[in-house]
């Protein structure tokens, strides 16, 4: 449909037993997945902390968004 998008997560990297397979990966990689969904780009994690970083291991380990994350979120949305 127009103006939607569909997340899919890739089992080869998120199923179980597999290099990103557990929980805490999977909620990080879905929260960072729909960031790009809502209109994020990446953020340079040498800048701050972000769910928008490239790579996991730069990334908040219990996947909750940043402070920076939210007040992107408002003045992207409101």
């Amino acid at each position: 449909m127009r103006g939607t998008d569909l997340l899919l997560l890739n089992k080869a990297y998120l199923g179980a037993g597999k290099r990103y397979g557990d929980r805490t990966s999977r909620r990080m990689i879905a929260a960072h997945e729909l960031g790009h969904a809502l209109g994020f780009c990446h953020k340079n994690p040498a800048r701050y902390r972000s769910l928008m970083a490239p790579n996991t291991f730069d990334m908040p380990s219990n996947g909750a968004p940043t402070a920076r994350d939210r007040k992107n979120y408002r003045a992207l949305w409101g």
